[in-house]
């Protein structure tokens, strides 16, 4: 590995956490507004009890999975196609939707439910597709609709359809196997799912003709399209495969057996805070597993702090980091252009 690449690399990496810190600091704010001189006990339940503790080793390895699926369906959506991929909440609620419906109704195993809510974000991805390409909408304006749209869709149908299934439904039987860590606790098998998927994300952006393509086009994707490369076909895979990837999240949502804090604020915790975790590492497979890590912990951490406002407090680190992260990526881009 050269010099140049390794000062850029360590460029990314100090970028990230410069970025993170802010972050940080104005969580610390906001415990000091709502906790006064217990502020710092806050700080350090929020960011380290996600690592330190049984119960947030147990709920980070339950997040962790999540993050890293919507991380890397947004760091697609950025290297592949140049998007932001704010789509990414509608399309974890379509995951959960599908895979609530197989595990309901269909009583398939774990594996089909799971490929349902890949297709459901799949398709959920490729309509917004549609959308932006027949009307010349914003990818923002487009995403975020359709989310709205997902949300409500969930609402209905669960209100009308699936509460009416009676105390017979079970998800007993799609429910994810357990891995046991020895005689400490287990986690979902998820994990080991979102693991061998960013494991092969990796090797295909590293290694393949595909990969090469794809960064072309992130990078510039006229220069892409002049150099003979199928843009549009490899533009519509990269769609797919981003849907696909948080659908997949939404579907290991559900059948792990995250039900809190509700529906609606883990698809927005989990879609955008991928958004942030695929932004601090620049797209990289590798990088946002450990960001993905690094989130989950402090997701897990603000479900220890003693106020009421943990999930605010949570949401304003994601907020700032994602804040951030976008400019850094604009700048990216600037410097790009110029």
């Amino acid at each position: 590995m050269s010099g140049r690449v390794i000062r850029q690399s360590l460029r990314r990496i100090l970028r990230s956490f410069a970025v993170f810190a802010v972050g940080v600091g104005l969580c610390a704010a906001a415990l000091l507004y709502a906790e006064g001189a217990e502020a710092m006990n806050g700080l350090k339940t929020l960011l380290l009890s996600g690592f330190m503790t049984e119960a947030g080793i147990r709920k980070t390895c339950m997040y962790w999975p999540l993050l890293l699926l919507t991380g890397l369906s947004a760091g697609v959506s950025w290297k592949a196609a140049g998007r932001l991929g704010v789509g990414a909440p509608g399309q974890f609620i379509l995951g959960v939707l599908l895979a609530m419906a197989g595990a309901l109704t269909l009583e398939l195993p774990w594996w089909a439910c799971l490929t349902l809510a890949a297709l459901g974000g799949a398709l959920w991805s490729g309509l917004a597709a549609a959308v932006k390409l027949h009307s010349q909408t914003g990818d923002i304006v487009c995403g975020m609709t359709l989310n709205f749209i997902a949300l409500y869709l969930a609402q209905w149908l669960w209100q009308d359809c699936f509460s009416g299934l009676g105390e017979n439904a079970s998800m007993e039987r799609s429910a994810l196997p357990a891995l046991q860590m020895g005689n400490w606790f287990s986690v979902s098998f998820g994990l080991l799912i979102a693991a061998a998927l960013c494991l092969a994300l990796w090797m295909v952006m590293r290694f393949s003709v595909f990969g090469f393509e794809w960064k072309a086009m992130g990078g510039n994707r006229e220069a892409a399209k002049r150099a003979g490369m199928p843009v549009k076909r490899n533009e519509k895979i990269a769609v797919a495969l981003s849907g696909a990837l948080s659908g997949l999240a939404g579907g290991l949502c559900l059948l792990s057996g995250i039900t809190e804090p509700g529906l609606s604020v883990v698809a927005n915790q989990m879609g955008f805070g991928g958004i942030a975790v695929a932004l601090l590492s620049f797209g990289h497979p590798l990088g946002t597993a450990f960001a993905a890590f690094i989130a989950a912990g402090v997701y897990a951490g603000s479900q220890a702090l003693p106020t009421d406002d943990a999930q605010e407090i949570a949401g304003i680190l994601l907020a700032a980091t994602l804040l951030g992260s976008a400019v850094l990526y604009g700048k990216k881009r600037k410097r790009h252009k110029n």
